[in-house]
């Protein structure tokens, strides 16, 4: 009973990433992800030259790739979204989402702006991306806490990163 009831979910989630389309998205939605790239990109270039950035800034040149690193060159796609989710999250200033559950959705930043880069992703692909992570994640926030039943919070936001990376890969 509990397979088919974890199957049901899968089902539920894999029609809403695979619905989704930038033209569905409501305008106010698209001005608030944008708004929230605006503000991930400020402070991922303010973290840039951070300690913890330029110790690990020098080992680009050990994973050699086409993925964008933000406000740099290009590196393998697990390095660069490394770094670019480093330089988003290093000063702690990225959004937050209070609910049962806390979570910072843009943490999904990072990986989604690496593989755009790879796959040459338009800006309406990534906030459609960004989009689905986003109502995904939120709505885990709001159904449950995972810190009472001694999980940590951030296994809602992989489980809303595989969703906007889903979107943006257009997996069917």
């Amino acid at each position: 009973l509990m397979l088919l009831f974890i199957m049901a979910i899968e089902n539920k989630l894999a029609e809403f990433i695979t619905g989704v389309s930038y033209n569905s998205i409501g305008e106010d939605v698209k001005h608030e992800v944008k708004r929230r790239f605006i503000d991930a990109l400020g402070v991922a270039y303010s973290s840039i030259d951070s300690p913890a950035a330029l110790k690990i800034k020098k080992m680009i040149g050990l994973y050699p790739g086409n993925a964008k690193i933000i406000g740099m060159g290009t590196s393998s796609p697990d390095y660069s979204a490394f770094l670019n989710s480093l330089f988003i999250r290093y000063m702690d200033f990225n959004d937050t989402y209070l609910s049962l559950e806390p979570l910072h959705p843009s943490d999904m930043f990072g990986p989604l702006v690496s593989l755009s880069s790879i796959f040459n992703k338009t800006g309406k692909d990534l906030i459609t991306a960004a989009a689905v992570g986003y109502e995904i994640g939120t709505r885990l926030c709001d159904s449950t806490s995972l810190r009472a039943k001694g999980y940590d919070h951030v296994n809602f936001t992989e489980i809303a990163m595989a969703a906007a990376l889903s979107r943006l890969l257009e997996f069917d």
